[in-house]
């Protein structure tokens, strides 16, 4: 006997509007030394990683203190890529800066 098939909606979710800091990971409202939007970095598990340096959040610009705190958060909320190996995560991000580069205009 086949069933209907049945919508989802996002209150059929247990989802929080926005997520709380579980591994209380220092966050400032602050611009620091962030040169890259993006980082590359290597978790414990020995996966390289893709995230940004900074979130936007409840109407905020949070900037993370290090790399390990951004890649925590991001992993957390799911705003980072997995790659195979750091080469291959670096070469994503040399990529996307070339790219990047191409779509602004000149002047």
């Amino acid at each position: 006997m086949m069933m209907g098939k049945r919508s989802l909606k996002i209150e059929d979710f247990d989802v929080p509007n926005s997520m709380p800091n579980k591994l209380n990971i220092p966050k400032t409202n602050e611009k620091q030394d962030h040169e890259d939007p993006l980082v590359a970095e290597v978790d414990e598990n020995g996966q390289a990683w893709v995230f940004p340096m900074c979130v936007h959040e409840d109407g905020k610009t949070i900037y993370f203190d290090t790399p390990q705190d951004a890649m925590e958060h991001n992993k957390m909320t799911g705003n980072a890529i997995q790659f195979k190996d750091l080469a291959e995560a670096e070469a994503f991000l040399k990529f996307k800066e070339s790219y990047s580069d191409r779509q602004r205009p000149a002047g």
